[in-house]
């Protein structure tokens, strides 16, 4: 897969438990990953209203690379094989 995976978490339990499995999952099949912790901005809304401007640091970041942005609480289960598709 030659896009980078990317997800954000606050430092809350229960998204570091989620987050760990996350990057288990992403390890397991040997993908590239970028994890970020962000500060808790106040809210749920406010976090997740961060995501905008997260994705503009990534495509940033990692350019010219395709992004996959994860929910914290997401996992992989099988590799991701339609992303190598053209």
């Amino acid at each position: 897969m030659s896009c980078v995976v990317v997800a954000y978490f606050t430092q809350d339990q229960p998204y570091i438990d989620c987050i760990k499995r996350l990057i288990q999952s992403l390890q397991k099949f040997n993908l590239i990953y970028d994890i970020t912790q962000i500060q808790n901005l106040g809210s749920w809304q406010a976090n997740t209203q961060f995501k905008p401007t997260f994705l503009k640091q990534m495509l940033e970041k990692h350019k010219p690379h395709s992004l996959v942005y994860l929910d914290a609480d997401a996992e992989i289960i099988q590799p991701p094989v339609l992303f190598d598709q053209r």
